[in-house]
């Protein structure tokens, strides 16, 4: 975790668990949470990148298969600084998927043929490196800890509910009154909301340092928006109308693609301004 920022929210989400925990179990809930919660910072980030590739039914491809996306990962790993430049796979779906695992040691990448299909080379590379930007900043590690900071949180807190409605809890301070009540019942809602707004913290910030290494915010916004429009078609194919719904933006992982699109422009016309160009990134 490199940034102290993106640590905050996740020390908010610990609060709101530990809370949880003491108002469950006392002070002993309270330290047995913390306990857990400082294991789960250091063991979460080391899960192989190869188990999430896995579960996403992704299947590894050699460069030989695959060389242009190859010669892409191993360039801008380098220049991201990586140990080693991550393993590509393919994923089978219909929708135009790019997704990553792993740290700076260890990682993966992951393609769909939708995703390859629609995107020009210039695109592609630029998504790449918005995925080796999450990698490098150690992202997946820091959304997985989110992740199950927010799931402990919904269990601890619903246990405590259903404890109180059938009258078996015995708080520390007494009986459990209306506000312990309503905490308990908004603690979830809350930690989910703080896990969203770092997810698309995070999304910005892989935008950004894209931009850094590649010089190039126009492709990286091109591919947004090209990304955005296979998949609406997609959902909306396979769901209806209900497939083209839009969610409030406390209740989206990644911001609205027209607000990165707007960001990348801007960084684009600064970036005029300054005289860098897009060649630059290609040497």
């Amino acid at each position: 975790m490199r940034y102290v920022p993106n640590v905050l929210p996740l020390l908010a989400m610990a609060v709101i668990l530990a809370v949880c925990g003491w108002i469950v179990a006392g002070a002993p809930g309270m330290a047995g949470v913390l306990l857990g919660v400082l294991a789960l910072f250091l063991i979460a980030p080391q899960v192989p990148p190869e188990l999430a590739m896995k579960i996403g039914h992704a299947i590894p491809l050699t460069a030989w298969q695959a060389p242009a996306p190859y010669h892409d990962l191993e360039q801008l790993a380098r220049r991201f600084g990586l140990e080693a430049a991550p393993k590509l796979h393919a994923v089978k779906t219909e929708a135009p998927v790019v997704f990553s695992s792993g740290n700076g040691k260890r990682s993966a990448v992951a393609l769909s043929a939708a995703a390859c299909s629609i995107l020009s080379e210039r695109e592609l590379r630029a998504v790449l490196a918005h995925e080796i930007a999450h990698i490098a900043a150690d992202d997946i590690g820091l959304m997985r800890v989110a992740d199950i900071l927010g799931r402990i949180t919904s269990f601890v807190a619903t246990f405590g509910l259903l404890t109180a409605l059938f009258g078996g809890l015995v708080l520390p301070a007494g009986a459990m009154s209306s506000g312990v009540v309503w905490f308990l019942a908004l603690a979830p809602t809350s930690a989910t909301l703080l896990q969203l707004a770092l997810m698309r913290r995070r999304e910005y910030a892989a935008d950004e340092e894209s931009v850094r290494i590649t010089h190039d915010p126009v492709a990286l916004a091109y591919a947004l928006q090209k990304i955005e429009r296979a998949s609406r078609w997609t959902l909306k194919r396979m769901l209806g109308d209900a497939g083209g719904v839009e969610l409030p933006t406390a209740l989206r992982t990644h911001p609205h693609t027209k607000d990165r699109i707007e960001r990348l422009m801007r960084l684009s016309g600064a970036m005029v301004q300054s005289g860098r160009t897009i060649s630059g990134a290609r040497k």
